[in-house]
């Protein structure tokens, strides 16, 4: 019976320090970046979608985002064929897609 209430016990106390430490959380001494305060080089942009009607959107953090929708400050100005572009206090700015990760192996 003590041997069941001491592994009880380490278990109990076990289990408080594991939930003291959040995996998720940045490491200390940094700082997570809220969404409103993103910067020019966290924008990634993620993909270009098109619709059968002709409508475009662009992926960019993991938003959807048209023409004229804001993102952390940026406001979305161009959605192009490789890129878009976004104006933050009067400055505009190209943000790429990533080369593809599959590439055709012959012609």
């Amino acid at each position: 019976m003590f041997k069941l209430a001491l592994l009880a016990g380490a278990l109990l106390g076990a289990a408080s320090v594991w939930a003291a430490v959040d995996p998720t959380l940045p490491p200390a001494g940094q700082a997570a970046v809220p969404a409103a305060q993103a910067s020019e080089e966290t924008l990634q942009l993620q993909a270009i979608l098109r619709d059968r009607r002709g409508a475009v959107r662009a992926m960019i953090n993991g938003q959807s985002l048209s023409v004229g929708d804001r993102i952390g400050g940026h406001q979305l100005v161009a959605i192009n064929k490789a890129d878009v572009v976004l104006e933050h206090a009067g400055q505009q700015r190209t943000v790429r897609l990533a080369r593809p990760v599959i590439t055709k192996s012959r012609p």
